[in-house]
């Protein structure tokens, strides 16, 4: 019993405890499950510290290094910057460049990068041949368990061939001029071009210069010029060919020019309707022509003589619209000169003074001198940058003036050269830019100077030279803006050596001797501009159109050259009015004819047509009346004034350079004996405003009527009239009348 009493509780606290161990055992491994991954997060970093410290980060600021397009036998350096942007201090142990070609600069290892620190070094390329070149740097460091490696990549391509430019355009040129425009190739591959040979073709187009056999390392350029000199009037095209062993062994550069014949061209005519014609503007005098008149479709041809080598020439259209008054609207529009207003304050610096010394102001007293004044000393320079801003003004109001007849070509001061008057505006214009090249080192070196001073903290922190320093910067400010405006006149009278105005010999464009002067003994340049033709279509139907055309000039010194020049920057030199007529000659047939070809014109006609009258004449006999007879009188010629209708068979006939063409005209006129209206048809022939005519004249003669004739006896006792009748009949007139022009000009 006792055994049985004491064993049922034994049993019950064994199950018991089994039962608290077992789920005590599984509460472990449940907490355990838990916290293992933030223990492993936590104990990572010391558990693989083995060499590695907590908390650092090398970063290369370019994980990629490109090359880019290298070239053969020459070195590309890149830089990379390593910087520990991690809390611990990195050592790199090693640093290593690895591929073709591929080089590392130098780097003291081991290197020390402090939390925050950076440091630089160089990758150097230097190709040994065409292709694709790849590499890689590798840094090892205490960083990572693992290198840091930074991929190179680099290409080398073969020798390239490139043109500039790549097509050329000659325009227009007079028959027997030439236009020599150059051509550079340039080597933009990574290996040496070897050109073999150049050849041409078209007419007219010769090469000044070959550039074969020549061999450009990468990088190197050669120039030649392609002439063009038409022979011929007409559009011609040639290319020229470079042989090489580049990458584009067959280099063609296009050529395209059209040759015309100007001297060729008759003078513009104010006294008769024009076809293609050229009309002479004098650039000292542009006077403004009357108006010209021309038949649609024609070209004019303005030519500029004595024009300025810094000038360019327009003929831009201003106006067209169909009426006999023109709407001439044009705007001149002077370009200033802004920065001579600064040298009324500029030029005030004791002028005097300057004139008189005699040695060079701006390099006495160490004004240029590159060493720092000492503190306390700046206001001793106030007086010596005076004095030489005061020379460097006298020699900048010189050149300012020099440079007046070309900013302002009409003003009256004419003599630019200091040394030689006679030379010619290129080289008047090298002289310029060799004085402003003379005022603008010293300027440089003052202001250079001033600019260190001002710069300086220490000098600022004097309070004697706060005062001094504000002085030398106001007058530093004053003297950069004259040496900028005066270095930009520098750079656009370089721009002009590369500018081809395409400026002609006038003797190849004018017949001076033809017209109204003789060929000057020295060469004289023209510049010629040539209209588009008007459109025949605008004459279907109307009366007339008017067109007008300025004349406009662009001063290169005052502006700079722009692809298309602004046109409030140009100037008005005069306007050219063209009153267009119908059409020409040679497509006259395929238009309609306007109403132009219609004319008047009013004047008389002498015809053979007689002048009838008949009268009865007493017969006398021993003074009495024993008969009557019929008489008759005749007048020749019968005089008819008239007015007519003129419509034009040609264009301006070529026997003479006035105004003459064939008419058929149509007349009626009034016969002053018959008091009737009588009628006319013919051709005429005019000259200018006169016209002859040959005409049939339809007019009225008179006869007898009831049987009487001329002669007959009427008896002594005839007291009646004499019956009379009126008939037409045709006779011959010569007409002589005066045009009325349906257009001013005409």
């Amino acid at each position: 019993m006792t055994t049985n009493k004491f064993t049922k509780p034994l049993k019950s606290v064994v199950r018991l405890t089994g039962i608290f161990l077992v789920s005590s055992v599984l509460r472990i491994k449940w907490f355990f499950s838990l916290l293992c991954p933030f223990s492993v997060a936590l104990l990572f970093p010391l558990l693989t510290a083995n060499g590695q410290q907590a908390g650092t980060n090398l970063t290369p600021s370019r994980a990629h290094i490109d090359f880019g397009n290298a070239r053969v036998g020459n070195s590309s350096n890149q830089t990379e910057t390593l910087t520990n942007t991690g809390s611990a201090t990195i050592i790199i142990s090693a640093a290593s460049a690895g591929g073709t070609g591929f080089s590392l600069g130098t780097i003291p290892l081991p290197l020390t990068l402090n939390a925050g620190k950076s440091a630089t070094f160089n990758v150097k390329f230097t190709p040994t041949s065409i292709g694709k070149w790849d590499g890689q740097i590798t840094i090892i460091s205490n960083d990572s368990a693992t290198n840091l490696v930074i991929n190179l990549t680099a290409i080398v391509e073969r020798g390239n061939l490139v043109p500039d430019p790549n097509s050329i355009g000659f325009g227009t040129l007079q028959v027997g001029t030439n236009r020599s425009p150059t051509v550079t190739l340039t080597n933009e591959g990574g290996t040496n071009v070897n050109i073999s040979a150049a050849t041409l073709s078209g007419s007219g187009f010769s090469l000044n210069g070959s550039p074969a056999p020549l061999t450009l390392k990468p990088g190197e350029s050669s120039s030649f010029k392609v002439t063009f000199k038409p022979t011929t009037v007409g559009s011609t095209s040639g290319v020229v060919t470079i042989a090489s062993d580049g990458s584009n062994p067959s280099l063609v550069i296009a050529l395209f020019g059209t040759g015309v014949d100007i001297l060729d061209l008759p003078a513009c005519s104010l006294a008769k309707t024009n076809n293609d014609c050229k009309l002479t503007i004098d650039r000292e005098n542009p006077l403004t022509p009357p108006t010209i008149q021309m038949y649609s479709n024609q070209k004019l041809t303005v030519i500029v003589t004595t024009p300025k080598t810094y000038e360019r020439y327009f003929l831009d259209y201003q106006s067209g619209q169909a009426t006999l008054t023109p709407d001439i609207t044009s705007s001149i529009v002077q370009g200033l000169l802004p920065s001579l207003a600064k040298f009324g304050e500029f030029y005030g610096f004791d002028q005097g003074a300057s004139r008189k010394a005699t040695n060079d102001q701006c390099a006495v007293s160490g004004i240029t001198d590159t060493t720092m004044p000492a503190a306390g000393t700046v206001k001793d320079l106030v007086k010596p940058v005076l004095g030489c801003l005061t020379q460097l003004s006298t020699k900048a109001i010189g050149i300012y003036r020099s440079l007046e007849p070309y900013v302002g070509p009409d003003s009256s001061v004419r003599s630019v050269s200091t040394t030689n008057e006679s030379l010619t505006d290129q080289q008047n214009l090298d002289e310029l830019a060799n004085r402003v090249e003379a005022f603008l080192k010293p300027e440089l070196a003052l202001s250079s100077r001033i600019s260190a001073i001002s710069a300086d903290q220490g000098l600022k922190a004097a309070a004697a030279d706060t005062r001094a320093i504000t002085e030398l910067t106001d007058l530093q400010k004053l003297a950069d803006a004259v040496a900028n405006d005066l270095l930009a006149y520098r750079l656009r009278i370089s721009d002009l050596d590369g500018y081809d105005n395409w400026f002609d010999n006038c003797n190849a464009l004018i017949d001076f001797e033809k017209e109204r002067k003789k060929v000057a003994t020295k060469p004289v340049s023209c510049v010629w501009i040539t209209s588009k033709p008007d459109d025949d279509a605008v004459y279907d139907k109307m009366v007339t159109r008017t067109v007008v055309y300025s004349l406009n000039v662009l001063n290169l010194i005052s502006n700079s050259q722009e692809a298309i020049p602004d046109p409030s920057k140009k100037k008005l030199l005069t306007s050219v009015t063209i009153n267009f007529a119908d059409a020409h000659v040679a497509k006259s047939s395929e238009l309609p004819h306007s109403a132009l070809r219609l004319e008047a014109s009013a004047g008389t006609f002498f015809s053979t047509l007689p002048i009838r009258s008949f009268s009865v004449t007493p017969v006398f006999t021993k003074d009495v009346i024993t008969d009557k007879t019929i008489s008759q009188n005749v007048l020749h010629p019968t005089v008819v004034p008239f007015a007519a209708a003129n419509y034009r068979l040609t264009d301006d006939l070529a026997w003479t350079r006035w105004k003459s063409n064939l008419y058929l005209t149509g007349g009626v006129g009034i016969n002053p004996n018959t008091v009737s209206a009588d009628f006319a048809t013919g051709l005429s022939l005019s000259w200018r405003a006169l016209m002859i005519s040959g005409l049939a004249h339809f007019g009225h003669d008179v006869r007898l009527t009831q049987g009487l004739e001329v002669g007959q006896s009427l008896g002594p006792g005839f007291n009646g009239n004499l019956p009379t009748h009126t008939f037409w009949t045709t006779s011959f007139a010569v007409g002589v009348s005066i045009r009325v022009p349906s257009l001013t000009g005409r």
